[in-house]
């Protein structure tokens, strides 16, 4: 399987996804998700846990 690294303006964002798991809608989303600070991990869990509440201090 091959494997991408997404690239957004967040600086932090280094985490490496299947290329096939991705569209260019599911890639915007993430990378907004990234520059307001919630991790791919946080994006992840909020999927499998709906009801999870992601909170970020601003």
């Amino acid at each position: 399987m091959k494997q991408t690294t997404i690239n957004c303006v967040h600086p932090s964002f280094d985490d490496t996804l299947k290329e096939e798991e991705l569209d260019s809608e599911w890639l915007s989303l993430i990378c907004k998700a990234k520059e307001m600070g919630i991790s791919l991990t946080e994006i992840k869990e909020y999927l499998l846990n709906p009801g999870t509440i992601i909170r970020k201090d601003r």
